[in-house]
């Protein structure tokens, strides 16, 4: 099926505002028509130098719009089409200045956009105009979608759509004729003073175009009497075939043997008339039963084919630009889930539905990286030390830390082995209120400052601080995150213990760290503070972080981790019951999910070792 497509263009008269200029092209090769489909476009620039060409230069932007669209036919057609208009809008405003540039493409049914520069694609369906993409500044948006029958898909330039009252151009998609509407709108783009940089291309979506392959071609020099002579004797026999048919399927009755006469013949005639009739009709109920199942049945297809059709595509455009975008990839995919989602609670049952629901299952983790995970119990801490419940987990130099607050105990754990050991007790560990390690040392904060703990418990830094603190050793240094003085002091080891604070964050920085209630350092210092928010700081200075691309969002964060050896830093969701992984600069990059996870309280991850450890009472 194809629809009936129909289009009109308006544009205005280069003046000193500038010029647009309005485009079509359908490719006359079969491949092409097939690969990349009929291409519209409407593009604009103001004039910056005098005796700039408008026939010539358009002739030049569109030449190259066409070798990057039509250049590489491997390429989808979406994809070649965004990166097309990008690449030509880069080109031509280096030397242009500011270019607008709207594009449409239609290929088997499927409707694909890309504007840059201000360049605008809206929809009027059902007596409503929406826009479909609105540009602006050098950022290239693409959009695809599935017209209806009476759909007009409107492109054009930023100030068409800004001086062209939404009324009137409404009034003009709901004339009769659309070539004659859209002229009405020239008098209005020709006296307007950015007449230059008005133009615009409509699109009328018509009633579809049905194609039927005809098989055979009856002789065109047979006479009609041939015709009807040959249908004539089809006929004829096909009722002998019947008749012969219901002789054998109609129960026998006895024959008497009686003088002939004519009306005998004629009884005979008259039965199998009526035999052949019962058969003829029952024929006919059953192909009206038939026609009425199949009608049924594409009344029913009809109420969900599209949303499968736009579901299927999408999944199919995803797994196409994952490797070049996957953010575009995971927000079609996203809408693919919803959409599958939505027809299985509406209890629709079709086997392409049906597989399309096990190709989404298939590939959420490939492009969402989204895994479902059931973890194991990696260490049950009570059966070291009977009642023992963890407060806290920390890792460093390949050991794993574990915090009995109430039971005044820290135990080691050897993370490749397992290997066990309570290094301080109740004797040193009574009153402390946090626990940090560097390597193999453990250290306590205490009301009165902090101490070494082990072999003996030892006071390294004395208590120059009021309120909240949090502690983190980092390359035989520690960092101490003052919430009341908004400052992170650094004290540099010195081998025996630790010299004077400094404070580490940089002059004029004023942080707020009166919610942070975390910091972790892997050479950048991170602070989670609630609600959900992460801070990093490089050489005192705040950076720029973002979580990017994360679905469903983050509300609220447990617990993060990360360090030197990681490339990765980690996220522990307690609510939404996952771990999310994300790149250091922000971008998503997976998440897994488990109940499990909904009891956790920290989270350490050795990516050497491939394992996360969490922590749960």
């Amino acid at each position: 099926m194809s629809f009936n497509i129909v289009s009109a263009k308006v544009s205005g008269i280069p003046n000193a505002s500038g010029w647009t200029q309005v485009h079509e092209f359908k490719p006359e090769e079969e491949e092409k028509l097939q690969k990349r489909g009929h291409l519209f476009a409407v593009f604009s620039t103001k004039k910056k130098e005098e005796g700039l060409d408008s026939v010539t230069s358009g002739r030049e932007l569109l030449s190259r719009l066409h070798e990057e669209y039509f250049g590489n036919m491997d390429i989808q057609a979406f994809i070649a089409l965004k990166n097309a208009v990008a690449k030509v809008s880069d080109e031509f405003s280096k030397t242009w200045g500011d270019v607008e540039i709207s594009t449409v493409v239609l290929l088997e049914d499927v409707v694909y956009s890309a504007a840059v520069g201000g360049g605008k694609v809206a929809i009027y369906r059902d007596g409503a105009i929406a826009t479909i993409l609105e540009s602006g500044g050098l950022e290239t948006i693409a959009a695809s979608g599935y017209p209806k029958e009476g759909d007009y898909i409107i492109l054009g330039s930023k100030l068409f759509f800004e001086n062209i009252p939404l009324g009137t151009l409404k009034a003009s998609l709901e004339g009769p004729d659309l070539s004659s509407s859209i002229e009405s709108l020239a008098p209005q783009v020709s006296a307007n003073e950015n007449s230059g940089n008005m133009g615009a291309v409509v699109i009328g979506f018509g009633k579809k175009i049905i194609l039927e392959a005809i098989r055979e071609a009856l002789p065109i020099k047979e006479s009609a009497s041939v015709i009807k002579s040959k249908t004539t004797m089809l006929f004829q026999n096909t009722i002998k075939k019947i008749a012969g048919i219901v002789t054998k399927v109609v129960p026998e009755r006895k024959i008497y043997v009686r003088e002939k006469r004519l009306d005998d013949q004629a009884g005979v005639g008259r039965k199998t008339t009526f035999y052949v009739g019962i058969v003829l009709l029952i024929l006919l109920f059953v192909s009206i039963g038939f026609g009425i199942k199949q009608n049924l049945t594409k009344r029913y297809k009809s109420t969900y084919q599209e949303e499968l059709t736009l579901a299927r595509n999408n999944l199919n455009e995803a797994e196409t630009i994952f490797s070049t975008d996957p953010k575009i990839a995971r927000e079609l995919f996203l809408d693919t889930q919803t959409k599958v989602s939505d027809l299985l609670s509406r209890k629709i049952e079709d086997k392409e539905l049906s597989s399309l629901s096990e190709r989404v299952k298939e590939k959420e983790g490939e492009i969402l990286g989204i895994y479902k995970e059931e973890p194991v119990l990696y260490l049950d801490l009570s059966l070291l030390s009977s009642g023992f419940r963890g407060d806290k987990v920390i890792f460093s130099g390949g050991n794993i830390f574990v915090f009995d607050k109430n039971g005044k105990k820290i135990v080691k754990i050897a993370i490749d082995t397992k290997k066990t050991q309570i290094v301080a007790g109740p004797e040193q560990v009574d009153g402390a209120n946090d626990i940090f390690a560097y390597q193999d040392s453990v250290y306590g904060v205490f009301s009165d400052g902090i101490y070494s703990l082990g072999t003996a418990k030892k006071k390294v830094i004395e208590k120059t601080w009021d309120g909240d603190i949090f502690a983190y050793a980092y390359t035989g240094n520690t960092y101490l995150l003052d919430k009341a003085a908004n400052i992170i002091w650094r004290y540099q080891g010195t081998g025996d213990g630790f010299g004077a604070k400094q404070n580490w964050i940089a002059p004029k920085i004023t942080p707020d760290f009166k919610n942070a209630k975390q910091i972790v350092i892997d050479g950048t210092i991170w602070v989670l503070s609630d609600p959900f928010n992460i801070s990093r700081f490089s050489q005192g200075s705040p950076q720029a972080f973002k979580p990017q691309g994360v679905y469903p969002n983050i509300q609220n964060i447990t617990a993060i981790h990360s360090n030197e050896e990681n490339k990765y830093i980690y996220l522990l969701d307690k609510e939404g019951g996952r771990i999310v992984v994300l790149e250091k600069n922000g971008n998503y990059k997976a998440q897994y999910q488990s109940d499990k996870f909904k009891e956790g309280t920290g989270i350490i991850v050795s990516e050497k070792t491939s394992k996360a450890v969490i922590l749960t009472k």
